[in-house]
Parts: structure tokens; C-alpha cells; sequence
């Protein structure tokens, strides 16, 4: 029989190989981020689109929903954001503006609604992801 010393290291190693590292939760967020994306956009454009908009000079707020995988200041940590771009306008402060409401626009909440009904969607993105990264189950 092993020491316990050597199982408690191989423990350690199988559960090593169950947690992913910084790279690998960049492709797992990613995936998650992605599913997001596609919420909010057919969020927006379902609640905020205007068809036969001249789109020339300012895209649609809809087509401004951007994922990266990387966190809010630009810094790879695992982490990936969803949202909206702020060039050449701040599609992001106007979106906001429609999702919570001013003194004179009343808010929708469709970024919010949309969050709530993908939450399924994304964990099983990431999860997928997960599992062919790390090999398996994380239980």
C-alpha cells in the first residue's frame, strides 16, 4: 500500500488535470461570452432595431455587440466580457440608457432579460468547452 504521502500527490496530480489554467479558462469563458453575444444581440434587435436605417457613418446598436476574451481593462486573466463597442459612439452608454431608463425614456431591461434567459445556454458552452480542454467531469 502507498504512503500517504504519495496519495495525497496523486490526488493532487488528477485534480491538477481537472483545473484549467489561465489560457484554458480564456477558450472556457470565451465560449460562454460568445452564447452571450448572441443573447444580447437578438435582445437588441428584437426591442431596438430600425430597419432601413442609414447605418453608413454609426453602426446599428445591435451590430456594436462585441465579446472579447479578456477582462474589462484589456488584461488576459481567464475572464472574458460581453458588451457594447464606444467607437466611434459609446454604444454601451446608450444601451444602458435603454435598459434602465432616463427621466424621459422608460427602461426595458432587455440586456438584464436577456442575461437571465441565457444563463443555461452559456454554462453549457462553457461546460462543452471544459470538457475537451480538460478531458472530462468536473466532479
Amino acid at each position: 500500500m502507498a504512503s500517504l504521502d504519495e496519495q495525497l500527490q496523486h490526488y493532487f496530480s488528477q485534480v491538477k488535470k481537472k483545473v484549467p489554467n489561465k489560457a484554458q479558462q480564456q477558450v472556457i469563458t470565451k465560449a460562454g461570452a460568445d452564447q452571450l453575444r448572441d443573447s444580447y444581440f437578438q435582445a437588441t434587435k428584437s426591442k431596438h432595431y430600425r430597419y432601413g436605417r442609414n447605418t453608413s457613418h454609426v453602426k446599428h446598436l445591435a451590430d456594436a455587440v462585441v465579446a472579447d476574451d479578456h477582462d474589462v481593462d484589456g488584461y488576459a486573466t481567464g475572464s472574458s466580457t460581453v458588451g457594447f463597442e464606444k467607437d466611434p459612439i459609446n454604444h454601451a452608454r446608450i444601451a444602458l440608457f435603454l435598459n434602465n431608463g432616463t427621466v424621459h425614456i422608460k427602461g426595458d431591461h432587455f440586456i438584464d432579460t436577456a442575461i437571465q434567459s441565457s444563463k443555461d445556454k452559456v454554462l453549457a458552452a462553457e461546460y462543452v468547452k471544459y470538457k475537451a480542454l480538460t478531458g472530462g467531469d468536473p466532479h
